[in-house]
Formats: structure tokens, sequence, C-alpha cells
């Protein structure tokens, strides 16, 4: 007669039951292919895509400066705000602002400002190193935003919306260009050791990005670390 299984036993069984199981499906992916009858077809495929132009560059670093200076004390000067240093504006805020009589006057930029280069590009004082080089940067001008809480604005900046569940940068360059492993996190986000921005791990989220077709099958998801 054989031993009763007790409930140790039966869920040891279960968990090597489910380790097996994820062990066969990696093992088969690698030694049988993505598409044989063993592994079935591949849900990321990740695999790398070429783009439509040459690039020039060969890889990206994004850094997001969160609680960074403002672009109106390094590259930005605002002599119209300048002019009006001072003057009280509370009454032209949005009305469903709350308590915009606490904003007080305008301020202007404490810094000076010059410009450098052969572009002429607009430095403050605060990178005189950075001027140097303004002839081997591109200087964006044309983003703004129309919202003026944290939350929807740090949404805008990773996904060009400013609402949750919309694919972040890296998702959207993985889509497009693939990846070079199909095992590791597709993009990776550093982040500060001090704590989170606000909305935390959703402004590097895949968003609406899910397993479609088998050519073009895709949900890059990156890990933070």
């Amino acid at each position: 007669m054989s031993k009763p299984l007790t409930r140790r036993d039966l869920f040891g069984s279960v968990a090597n039951g489910f380790c097996g199981a994820a062990l066969a499906s990696l093992l088969s992916r690698d030694i049988y292919g993505a598409e044989s009858e063993t592994a079935g077809p591949r849900i990321y495929d990740l695999t790398p895509r070429q783009p439509h132009f040459t690039p020039k560059a060969k890889s990206v670093i994004h850094l997001f400066m969160n609680g960074g200076p403002s672009q109106m004390d390094l590259f930005d000067p605002k002599p119209v705000l300048t002019k009006h240093h001072g003057e009280a504006y509370f009454d032209k805020v949005a009305a469903d602002l709350t308590g915009p009589e606490q904003a007080g006057g305008l301020m202007k930029s404490p810094f000076q400002f010059a410009q450098y280069g052969q572009s002429g590009m607009w430095v403050s004082e605060l990178m005189p190193h950075l001027a140097k080089h303004v002839d081997d940067l591109c200087m964006i001008r044309s983003m703004y935003t129309a919202h003026p809480n944290h939350e929807p604005a740090l949404f805008q900046i990773h996904s060009g919306r400013t609402i949750p569940g919309r694919p972040s940068l890296g998702s959207w360059v993985v889509y497009g260009l693939g990846s070079e492993n199909q095992s590791l996190p597709a993009y990776v986000v550093l982040d500060d050791p001090l704590g989170l921005p606000v909305n935390g791990q959703q402004n590097w989220q895949a968003g609406f990005f899910r397993p479609c077709t088998r050519e073009r099958a895709s949900a890059p998801t990156g890990r933070q670390f």
C-alpha cells in the first residue's frame, strides 16, 4: 500500500511541477527554436529590426532630471518676464488652480544670459563649461505642456500624453527597433536612490503595448533597478 499523500507532499509536487513547466518552456525556446511544436510561437518578439534610415547614433541615454533647475534659469531667457518682474499675476492664473493668490508676483531669472558659439545659443552663467560646446548640442524649444500639475506633466514628458496608460519612450524604441536579447529586460530605468518621482514606475510603463501578431508581436516592458 502506497504512503498517503500529505499536504506538504502535495505542495512540494505542485511547486516542482510549476518550476519544471517554466524551465521546459525556456529550454525549448533555446534548443528547438521559437516556433517549434514544443515551444509554440514566440509571444514577445523583440528581435532586432532595421530602422527606416541608417542611424548615426549607436546608443541613447535619456536623463530625466526630476526637480532640476528651470529652463528659464539655464537655456531660455524671458525678457518679457524680466520687464514685468515683481508685478502681481494671480488674477490672470487659471481659475481651476487652488489658492492662486499665494503665487505672489512675477519673478525674473536671477542669472545673466549670453549667446555662445556659431549657433548663438543662449546659456546662463550657471553653465560656463557647457557654453563652450553649444555647437555640438541640439536644443529643442518647441516642447511645452499646458497642464500645471506634476503628475500629468511627468506622463507627458515620458509618453507624450498627460494621461496614464500610454507607452513610454523606452517602450516605443523597443517596439520599433527590437532588442539584442530576448530574455533580459527590453529597457532599463535607473532611478534616483533618494526616491521615485511622482507617478512612480508608471512613468516608464509599456502602456497599451501587448502581444499582437507574430510578425509584430510586442510587449516591450522595462525593469527598474
